[in-house]
């Protein structure tokens, strides 16, 4: 049974929840957000989402950021790195990671799923390129990459759409396929409101033109 700390929304700590029963009442808890970005070639990494009755390489689900997961009872933001080696099977540390601050959000994604999270955001700079990287697929059904400036202008509404280049397993070997996508390939959620996918682009862009990593928030 996994376990998670749950809060206020003033970040008080409450105490510890199962993860259904904390969703489906609304406790607020914690999750860990993370963008891969290649500084040298300026590359950025999603992941593709999957309804749960979908096929782990359908094509047709929508781009999320590279690694997202809760946070669980008792974890630090050290242990909560784990998500990183689970869905990229990365060996990474807490100090790999640009912290760039917490967002706070609320979403009813259904009656019985309410998303009040604490989101810990990092960028994870590597100098690896689309066919270094390994994919979970239990994890991640998709890893797709895309130009930052690229990405920039599809989040300005500057170009309709770009060039991906997409990874994933079939029949236990890698694919990589090249399609163009478009904002509808992306999470609305995150284009919405306080445009967090932009935001974290803009903030991929600062670290990748050198800017100091400690002045650089989502």
């Amino acid at each position: 049974m996994e376990e998670l700390d749950i809060y206020t929304d003033k970040f008080q700590y409450i105490g510890k929840c199962e993860k259904g029963e904390c969703h489906k009442k609304g406790y607020w808890h914690k999750v860990i957000t993370v963008l891969v970005i290649n500084p040298k070639t300026k590359k950025v990494y999603y992941q593709r989402k999957y309804p749960k009755n979908a096929e782990i390489n359908d094509e047709n689900s929508l781009l999320d950021f590279t690694v997202g997961g809760h946070i669980q009872a008792g974890e630090t933001e050290e242990d909560s790195v784990r998500e990183i080696k689970e869905e990229l099977l990365e060996d990474v540390n807490l100090r790999d990671l640009v912290f760039l601050g917490i967002r706070q959000t609320a979403a009813t994604v259904n009656q019985d799923y309410i998303a009040n999270e604490f989101q810990y955001v990092y960028l994870y700079p590597c100098n690896k390129n689309l066919e270094d990287f390994s994919v979970n697929g239990d994890e991640i059904g998709r890893l797709v990459e895309v130009d930052l400036q690229d990405a920039l202008d599809l989040f300005y509404k500057e170009k309709e759409d770009i060039l991906a280049r997409e990874k994933y397993l079939l029949n236990n070997k890698y694919i990589i396929e090249e399609k163009r996508i478009s904002l509808k390939n992306f999470m609305i959620c995150y284009q919405i409101i306080d445009e967090f996918f932009k935001r974290m682009l803009i903030a991929a862009k600062r670290y990748c033109d050198g800017e100091d990593p400690k002045y650089i928030m989502w």
